[in-house]
């Protein structure tokens, strides 16, 4: 679904900031999130499945479960490359339509990749979890940093074209979302579904906290040297640190 609401939103986005520039733009998609104060009220709610043995720890009891967590090696990796995952991701959200039009492509290129990459997401979220039922998660999610980082090389390699754009977006698309399926069947696994929320809350703050990052010291990178060429490095050691991680565990 958010997928989906990525590939109908950013063309969207693109056509207020065409007709009315950008504040006209932020008031549309404000107006399209109010939507959700008539939809959320109307959605489903069952209480939680209560697992024999498991007992949810509650909020009371998160800043316990979290050092617990955290105390575990493979979560700890498990987190750090979910923060890697961030990183990567949020750069290219950011900067990539920047990136594009510093080359001089199209303005409308970074667009088409957004939307590529929303629905390309969409069979690839739904293929990355079905593998999560065959191999160990771990060994699928760090296969996807590879792939991903392999993409990245590939793109920062080479003189970027329209069909080259399009091809890296869908690709990269694929396996955009693909480690949300994996991460959450593997905190699953190792610590049960009791406290699964709560577990892929704190896994997922280092998925923000690198997304933060990114995204921040891109914009630095780009306002310093007027390019991205000195931070296209920096993804690709962010992805083998990704690759490290989930394949030591």
């Amino acid at each position: 679904g958010g997928s989906v609401g990525q590939a109908a939103m950013v063309p969207f986005a693109q056509w207020g900031i065409e007709t009315g520039g950008t504040s006209f733009a932020f008031t549309l998609l404000a107006a399209t999130m109010v939507l959700a104060l008539v939809i959320c009220p109307r959605l489903e709610w069952q209480a939680p499945i209560r697992v024999p043995g498991q007992t949810p720890a509650g909020l009371s009891g998160l800043p316990a479960l979290a050092r617990r967590a955290l105390a575990d090696r493979d979560f700890a990796l498990l987190t750090l490359g979910f923060f890697a995952c961030g990183f990567q991701l949020a750069f290219l959200t950011v900067h990539l339509p920047t990136h594009l039009v510093l080359c001089g492509l199209p303005t409308g290129l970074g667009v088409t990749a957004l939307m590529l990459i929303g629905l390309f997401n969409i069979p690839g979220s739904w293929l990355c979890g079905r593998i999560g039922n065959v191999i160990r998660p771990e060994i699928a999610l760090g296969a996807i940093y590879l792939a991903r980082t392999i993409c990245i090389a590939v793109f920062a390699a080479t003189v970027p074209t329209e069909w080259g754009t399009m091809i890296f977006a869908a690709v990269m698309g694929f396996i955009w979302l693909g480690t949300v399926p994996l991460t959450s069947a593997a905190i699953a696994r190792r610590f049960g579904v009791a406290d699964l929320g709560a577990l892929y809350g704190i896994c997922f703050l280092s998925h923000q906290v690198g997304g933060f990052i990114g995204a921040g010291a891109g914009a630095i990178v780009v306002d310093s040297t007027g390019s991205y060429a000195a931070f296209w490095p920096v993804m690709l050691v962010v992805g083998l640190v990704a690759i490290a991680s989930n394949w030591a565990t």
